[in-house]
């Protein structure tokens, strides 16, 4: 398995994971605030509804810029980014979706396989040579006294 060169890139992709399944949950309260506004002729809850529809366009826009900084260690494609690129053979999806299936693994599972290269990716940093490996932030460790 593949690992992420520096702690600050295995960040990025953690929080861009975390941002695209709060657009997903985001999205689905807006369209069911909407529609319930449609049903109940309730001025009140339409209005709540376009605030979230808002929050939603400005999420999705911050997310779609900052998808395209999460690169796949190996690849270096953005699997949490819309790229028109030919996904791989063994590529899955999750409910239809290839960025639901990798931002679910990588938040879930702590790994995740690109979509583009087909490589798993294990969410931690590499170790250095000479460098023991302490775990997933291996720079948050302070080296034990000689």
């Amino acid at each position: 398995m593949h690992r992420f060169r520096r702690r600050s890139q295995l960040i990025v992709h953690r929080l861009n994971a975390f941002s695209w399944l709060a657009l997903l949950l985001l999205a689905v309260t807006t369209f069911g605030l909407l529609l319930a506004a449609f049903l109940t002729y309730d001025r009140l809850l339409a209005l709540v509804g376009l605030t979230f529809a808002s929050a939603t366009l400005i999420l999705a826009i911050v997310q779609q810029m900052s998808a395209g900084s999460a690169n796949c260690p190996l690849c270096r494609m953005p699997p949490l980014g819309s790229r028109a690129c030919q996904k791989n053979a063994r590529a899955r999806t999750f409910l239809g979706s290839y960025r639901l299936r990798v931002s679910l693994s990588t938040l879930l599972l702590n790994r995740f396989r690109c979509p583009y290269c087909g490589e798993p990716t294990r969410c931690e940093v590499k170790t250095r040579p000479g460098e023991e490996d302490t775990g997933l932030y291996s720079k948050d460790v302070p080296k034990p006294l000689r």
